[in-house]
């Protein structure tokens, strides 16, 4: 929920999949905590990473199989291929217990869990900075094929996610230019759905006061018929869909 947090604040439309559906329509993939995962869906990720695809994994990755036994051997060579990282070990953290990551010249505590990573291929762009696994990867990326695979080695707060996930979303351009507001208000919320013919939009105030919001051109609120824009007063909690006349 925390990965999710970061992009539906900057209206960034997400979709939930499953691991049957197809990923190539996706310019990124975002896959925390798999814990259980079969190597079918092992092929299908190297398949959409080397097509060109970019995938974010996290800690406690790969664990077991579809019947929850554990892999044999270590982790499957095909998630160190990959990541490029050869699995050494989890450290979990007692509930008062927190490391430090270290990336940028800026510090992020982790909590939980932290996983302790080998490299092979991948760059490291952080580190830990404590306990006996200190300077070993903590945020890795990997070039495999044409795409990316990104490995947040442990369990951080927003801080860290926020500026992981701006990132990416500069990167590969994800920011949705087609917003019909011209401010970007944290109480006010995005969100895109279209069919064959157009797009709609959802917005939202989420908060307990009246929000402005500024429409770059003119909109039908198709809840009231009531055309929309430039400057418009949301009410607390109001939510309103429109479409571009």
């Amino acid at each position: 929920q925390n990965h999710y947090s970061v992009l539906w604040h900057n209206n960034v439309p997400v979709d939930i999949i499953s691991t049957k559906d197809d990923l190539s329509p996706y310019t990124l993939i975002i896959d925390p905590m798999h814990f259980m995962m079969d190597r079918e869906f092992m092929d299908k990720i190297e398949k959409y990473v080397s097509l060109g695809g970019n995938i974010v994994g996290t800690y406690m990755t790969g664990i077991v199989d579809k019947h929850y036994l554990a892999y044999l051997g270590g982790w499957p060579e095909k998630l160190q291929k990959i990541y490029g990282l050869s699995y050494v070990e989890t450290d979990t953290l007692y509930p008062k217990q927190t490391n430090t990551v270290q990336w940028e010249r800026e510090r992020f505590t982790v909590l939980n869990y932290a996983d302790i990573f080998d490299l092979k291929e991948a760059r490291p762009l952080a580190h830990y900075e404590d306990d006996f696994y200190a300077k070993s990867p903590a945020l890795t990326e990997n070039n495999f094929g044409s795409g990316t695979a990104m490995m947040i080695a442990g369990r951080t707060g927003n801080a860290f996610l926020n500026k992981f996930y701006n990132k990416l979303l500069d990167k590969f351009s994800l920011r949705d230019s087609e917003s019909p507001l011209e401010n970007i208000d944290a109480n006010l919320n995005v969100q895109v759905r279209q069919d064959e013919n157009k797009t709609y939009y959802f917005i939202t105030n989420y908060s307990d006061s009246d929000q402005i919001a500024v429409f770059k051109d003119n909109y039908t609120n198709i809840l009231s018929g009531n055309s929309l824009n430039g400057s418009t007063t949301f009410a607390p909690y109001q939510v309103v869909v429109v479409t571009e006349d």
